[in-house]
């Protein structure tokens, strides 16, 4: 590029040499000038003129040429930016290609190793069953070569509580027996009897039979904790191995008892009757009418105490449902303040084989009712809201005064100090101004007259109590009128109105 760049400098130069020594061959060759009169010397511009047009054109004509030199080497920079670029371009698509081409590698390389891994933990779940068939396989051939391949399934436990050791084996007394008796800890346990080897693994502390073989088949097996224990029935053809054997739960603390002792039987026959069933259960008695029906929820979790024919006694929480050995018990519910029993609460059954006994307890809760005392009813609360037409109905009542004779309201004022001045000197004056009080509530809205209450020892609408009420104004009856009288007030005080649903109990807190 330069090269000829430099070609046409010379060519420009030479060319106006050239031209100059043109320019100058023309003046000395032209013809001698005649003589004759002078004229005044005129020096030609000519030549000067034409050499500073000669080196215009020269400039101008380097100047494009260094102008075309600039554009070829600016579109020679172009070629090779965009060379440049294509290059980058190439060898970015092939970073992409070697890159997607790992990936892809990896992929494969994944799937490789999950197939391997699934083929590793499908070898160790043959070699971990390989493992348990080889450990129980020794221990069968150290109980007289009888091999045991798999677990019996594990029954339906039979939870009898009260039953002991004496009460067991007298029912079992046409059978072999085999006792793992007092263990302790955790561990491996096993006992030997007439030939027969039991061998048990056993979690004391927790109630668990983890695991059981036998060289002889075993129909039942007892195992112990608490106040009775769970029964476990292998069927007519027994198991020579069984797992997961559980003590009955304490309800105190929701833990399985700790195992006393584990009892193998062994019988050619059936051997246990049909043992009586004992249900215990307890209900909110809504209408306190001690029978409980559709509308009235369960309680749950209430507190009961079982007393055994022995003397002993246990404590459980309601639903109970359990079978027991046959037999007198008595049952005993337990009861909270402000709750009240509306069946008996000590009940006494026995049972016998095949039998089924439902006990059930009623109770409900006291409270509130919308009542206001005779305070409220002698103040200015009170005052704007007992009308004419209210007194006209007091006036209907029984009501007495201090004396014994009759009381008539005729204003606010004269009913408003003979409530204030009751008092118990004569019961009847007493009664009269709790009475005249609810009579007002139920007059105003406050008191629903069909709402029960509780009296003491039996159950009353409001209405019920205020006609009760009413007529012992008229006895001459001292505790009758102050039986009356103690309802109302406690009912005027919100105290003793039967609550339409539960009120919160809790038994369980604190027990361990």
């Amino acid at each position: 590029m330069r090269m000829n760049r430099k070609i046409r400098v010379i060519f420009a130069m030479t060319l106006i040499v050239l031209l100059a020594f043109g320019a100058a061959i023309n003046v000395y060759a032209k013809p001698p000038v005649e003589k004759g009169p002078k004229s005044p010397v005129v020096i030609s511009q000519e030549p000067a003129e034409e050499e500073a047009a000669v080196e215009e054109e020269a400039a101008a004509e380097e100047e494009a040429a260094v102008e075309e030199e600039a554009a070829v080497e600016e579109e020679a920079a172009a070629e090779e930016e965009a060379a440049v670029e294509e290059e980058a371009a190439v060898e970015e698509e092939a970073a992409a290609e070697e890159e997607a081409a790992v990936e892809e590698e990896a992929a494969v390389e994944e799937d490789v190793a999950v197939e391997e891994d699934a083929a590793t933990e499908e070898d160790a779940v043959v070699e971990e069953d390989a493992v348990v068939e080889e450990e129980l396989i020794p221990e069968a051939v150290a109980l007289n070569a009888f091999v045991l391949t798999t677990y019996a399934p594990t029954p339906q436990p039979q939870r009898i509580w009260g039953a002991n050791d004496k009460d067991l084996e007298g029912i079992f007394n046409v059978c072999d027996l085999i006792k793992i008796n007092n263990p302790a800890g955790e561990g491996i346990f096993s006992e030997t009897k007439n030939g027969i080897t039991v061998e048990a693994e056993l979690d004391v502390e927790n109630g668990r039979v983890i695991s059981w073989t036998s060289t002889e088949p075993v129909r039942y097996v007892w195992v112990k904790g608490g106040h009775g224990g769970h029964l476990y029935d292998y069927g007519s053809e027994g198991a020579t191995a069984g797992s997961n054997l559980y003590t009955p739960i304490n309800q105190k603390n929701g833990k399985n008892y700790a195992i006393s002792h584990v009892t193998f039987f062994y019988c050619d026959q059936n051997i246990i009757p049909e043992l009586p069933k004992l249900t215990i259960r307890k209900f909110y008695d809504i209408n306190v009418n001690g029978q409980w029906d559709d509308d009235e929820p369960e309680l749950l979790d209430w507190k009961v105490k079982i007393i055994y024919e022995d003397g002993s006694e246990m404590d459980f929480f309601t639903a109970y449902d359990e079978y027991v050995l046959p037999g007198t018990y008595t049952i005993e519910e337990y009861i909270l303040d402000h709750w009240v029993a509306t069946t008996s609460m000590l009940v006494e059954v026995t049972l016998q084989n095949g039998d089924e006994e439902e006990v059930v307890f009623g109770n409900i809760c006291l409270g509130g009712g919308g009542g206001h005392t005779i305070g409220f009813w002698g103040n200015k609360n009170g005052e704007k809201l007992v009308s004419d037409e209210d007194l006209q109905v007091l006036i209907g009542l029984n009501l007495v005064k201090s004396d014994g004779t009759s009381f008539d309201p005729n204003g606010y004022s004269q009913f408003k100090n003979w409530l204030r001045g009751a008092n118990s000197v004569n019961m009847g004056y007493m009664l009269s101004a709790q009475l005249a009080a609810m009579k007002l509530n139920v007059l105003n809205g406050f008191v629903d007259e069909n709402r029960f209450v509780w009296t003491g020892d039996e159950f009353m609408t409001i209405d019920e109590l205020m006609e009760s009420a009413n007529d012992a104004l008229l006895e001459n009856n001292r505790t009758k009128q102050e039986y009356y009288k103690n309802a109302l007030d406690d009912a005027n005080n919100n105290m003793n109105f039967v609550q339409p649903t539960p009120c919160p109990y809790d038994f369980r807190t604190g027990l361990e």
